[in-house]
């Protein structure tokens, strides 16, 4: 490993001090913070943090935020970032509906160059017993392009506290490249606040050229 892809755990643990349960269309209680910090290593040795946080405002409202790290050839480079206010519209029974409106940010290798965008994001829940579904669709504008994107996740509680998670993710051309990806992963409980994630994600179809298999191990947190 070169001097530069030495600092990654460093980088991953010190995020973690600073510092989700995946919510989807639910949110977080009032004052309460979930977040999720996943470290994935690609099998073309390059290597990603992604930080997702939430924080309830109310019953009603929580804000997001998103942050994305990668070693890429080496070479440390800071990742796509959103801060967004996701509102609950209904809840009904056992489905739930909200929405979300974000500002994105990228390219931080120079501040004059940060490019920013919108997102509106679109998120349709349904818990059940022994788990939950959840669909969520989005449209992001950047520099005059526009693109699609999409989520849809299955989970299932297994044993006391653990979680099965299969969920399939993408976006059209316009912001990014085209580009599906599958994800399975286990979440074991420590305890009633915390987890640690293991799971493994794929490119779908042909997606695999530009989406190698990668290996995910996260923390999840509640406080």
């Amino acid at each position: 490993m070169d001097d530069k892809g030495k600092y990654f755990p460093i980088i991953l643990i010190l995020l973690f001090l600073c510092s989700k349960s995946y919510a989807g269309a639910w949110l977080p209680n009032k004052n309460e913070n979930q977040i999720i910090i996943s470290a994935i290593q690609n099998n073309d040795n390059n290597q990603n943090v992604e930080i997702y946080f939430e924080h309830g405002i109310n019953q009603k409202i929580a804000v997001i935020y998103e942050q994305g790290f990668a070693i890429e050839n080496g070479t440390n480079e800071i990742g796509e970032a959103l801060l967004a206010t996701r509102y609950r519209v209904i809840k009904k029974d056992n489905w739930i509906a909200s929405t979300q409106f974000g500002l994105v940010a990228n390219d931080f290798s120079n501040f004059k160059n940060t490019k920013f965008s919108y997102e509106l994001r679109a998120l349709l829940g349904y818990g059940y017993s022994n788990g939950w579904a959840n669909v969520e669709l989005a449209t992001r504008e950047c520099s005059g392009s526009s693109s699609l994107r999409w989520e849809t996740t299955f989970g299932i509680n297994a044993f006391k506290r653990d979680k099965f998670i299969l969920k399939a993710f993408g976006e059209n051309d316009g912001c990014a490249k085209d580009i599906s990806r599958a994800q399975i992963s286990y979440v074991k409980a420590i305890n009633e606040k915390m987890g640690i994630e293991f799971g493994y994600r794929q490119g779908i179809g042909n997606d695999k050229l530009y989406s190698p298999a990668s290996f995910l191990i996260g923390i999840w947190g509640k406080f």
